[in-house]
């Protein structure tokens, strides 16, 4: 609430300020940290920034975004090619990203940063910090008596003991450890905090009552997300495709896990996770006025031992972002690939309710009325049941 008000009253303050100068500090905004919530809290203040632009009568040109970080890139924790996505996407949003700058230093009007031996000083209105997780007081204190890295992190081995005193576990964000293999640290994120947990808790009985077996930590974690904005994009994608104002927006999704396959002695098992979303928009009538159809097919192998193989940190992208790269056209009877087949069903949607949408012919799962065939020829039942799914939650 303080942060919001603070943010409105700069716009405030602007609209009614003759000094040039000091009109533009008010409207330049620094996020400190490009980690998830960096990126995110950027991300959510440059989609409103236009709302609040309107509301004051303020130029959006007159406004500055800015999200810095002494890493090289956003958000590290993602594959190089995610981080850049992110970075594109904030700069397509009209933020400045400035990487390898470390903050030396806040004051009232100001934000000093350090490249390399370069210290420099910005006019800043509002600073908002995000940078980093900082370990518990406690963890802190024994920072100071046993090895550790940056933030009070304290090192432990792979039974989660600290390297000095083989009776000290450590857990969680106050874990310092990096898996066999793996470049960087175990994140500091719930998934971690939760898999720790009953490693140590194993390994703790197991020194004190000196039954069972010790267990190495092997963190297995099932992905991560992160938010930059959407509402806007969302918004653009809807209208351009026909929505109106007054439109209700909702979201399905189906899942579904029926081509996993059993790990045998030759040969390794899939467990494949097939999900299929749609976004659309319906008048007051249930009438669907704008809709998109994607899917993403996550497939983890593992071996007869139930050992996973796969790169568990591998980016996943969707059909649409996969594009012609999933080769279905060489295939297809119509010559066409899976994303143009689900835009021309999700376009076949537009102007019907999901009833009638439900109601479309097909034989065994795909469209039979030769029009729609002509354009459609993969199976469709998901496609329906997404479809509903987003009807009914439109709101």
């Amino acid at each position: 609430m303080r942060l919001r008000d603070r943010i409105h009253d700069c716009f405030r303050l602007a609209a009614d300020e003759p000094d040039g100068e000091k009109r533009r500090r008010l409207l330049t905004f620094y996020v400190a940290g490009a980690g998830f919530t960096g990126v995110e809290m950027i991300g959510e203040l440059a989609e409103y920034v236009p709302i609040l632009c309107k509301r004051f009568h303020i130029r959006r040109e007159d406004v500055k975004l800015v999200d810095v970080d002494g890493l090289p890139r956003p958000v590290p924790v993602l594959p190089e090619k995610l981080s850049g996505r992110v970075e594109r996407r904030l700069t397509k949003m009209g933020v400045e990203v400035v990487m390898n700058a470390s903050v030396v230093g806040v004051g009232e009007n100001f934000i000093r940063l350090k490249q390399k031996d370069t210290v420099s000083e910005h006019a800043a209105g509002t600073v908002i910090w995000t940078a980093g997780i900082e370990s518990a007081e406690i963890t802190a204190d024994a920072a100071k008596e046993v090895r550790s890295a940056g933030r009070g992190r304290i090192e432990v081995d792979s039974y989660l003991r600290s390297v000095d005193h083989e009776n000290v576990f450590v857990i969680g964000d106050n874990m310092f450890y990096t898996v066999p293999g793996e470049e960087r640290p175990v994140p500091q994120m719930v998934e971690n905090a939760e898999h720790s947990a009953g490693t140590a808790a194993n390994n703790i009985a197991v020194s004190v009552t000196k039954k069972g077996s010790m267990q190495e930590y092997s963190p297995k974690f099932h992905g991560i997300m992160v938010c930059v904005g959407g509402r806007s994009q969302a918004v653009a994608n809807a209208t351009e495709m026909g929505a109106q104002a007054g439109d209700k927006l909702g979201v399905g999704v189906v899942t579904s896990i029926a081509d996993s396959t059993d790990a045998a002695a030759d040969a390794e098992g899939v467990a494949q996770a097939y999900t299929t979303v749609s976004a659309l928009t319906v008048n007051a009538d249930g009438v669907i006025t704008s809709a998109q159809i994607d899917a993403v097919q996550a497939n983890v192998k593992f071996d007869a031992t139930g050992k996973i193989t796969t790169d568990l940190t591998a980016a996943v992208d969707s059909q649409n972002v996969i594009g012609a790269g999933y080769g279905m056209k060489a295939a297809s009877s119509i010559g066409k690939e899976w994303n143009e087949q689900a835009a021309a069903y999700a376009q076949y949607a537009i102007g019907k309710t999901a009833d009638e949408v439900n109601g479309t012919a097909v034989t065994e799962g795909v469209p039979s009325d030769a029009d729609l065939a002509a354009s459609v020829t993969i199976h469709v039942t998901d496609f329906n049941s997404v479809i509903t799914k987003a009807a009914d939650s439109a709101k």
